[in-house]
């Protein structure tokens, strides 16, 4: 019986270190930091097989097969951009910070802006700086903080290319033909 105890045991402590570090290493590319600069490799999972082009009027027609598409995202420095990019991003007066209840607990939120670039990943030039609306979880503000403690970078939505993404999520880029989705990896 105390062999049987023994092994119970021995069998929860590697369970509770194998739970550990399984979170320690699916939170380890979390993205937790305002001053953070990342690049994130967005691939889609599913898009129609099949490009349609409109013909004339009522037809369209099937013109090539669609490979699977890859995207980088990547933050960038707003100080590094020329002075009429990401003018929202330099000035951090339309930062938000806000309460969401959904159920019964209240999820804390800062929205701030971001300046990303984006690219297909088969082309060798990236896309113009623009300026990207993140939503950020944060810990519950306390009275006298200006600003709340961040707990990581949730989502981005970029409206000049239509591409809402989480660095380690789901994307959506609604402006490519058709519309691709998948998961986003931070590099």
């Amino acid at each position: 019986m105390l062999l049987k105890i023994s092994f119970t045991l021995q069998y929860h402590k590697l369970l509770l270190l194998l739970f550990i570090s399984l979170g320690l290493i699916g939170s380890a590319n979390a993205v937790s930091s305002v001053d953070e600069y990342f690049t994130s490799l967005c691939s889609s999972e599913s898009s129609p097989d099949i490009n349609w082009k409109y013909e004339e009027l009522p037809y369209w027609k099937a013109v090539k097969f669609i490979p699977r598409t890859k995207y980088l995202v990547k933050r960038v420095n707003p100080s590094d951009t020329s002075d009429n990019k990401c003018q929202n991003t330099k000035n951090r007066t339309t930062d938000r910070y806000f309460n969401v209840a959904l159920n019964s607990t209240n999820e804390s939120k800062l929205t701030r802006y971001g300046c990303y670039s984006i690219k297909p990943f088969d082309r060798d030039s990236w896309g113009p700086k623009q300026e990207c609306s993140e939503t950020w979880s944060t810990y519950a503000k306390t009275d006298k903080a200006a600003n709340p403690k961040i707990v990581k970078l949730e989502n981005v939505w970029c409206l000049d290319e239509m591409f809402f993404f989480s660095p380690n999520g789901s994307f959506f880029h609604f402006l490519s033909f058709p519309s691709s989705k998948g998961k986003c990896k931070t590099l």
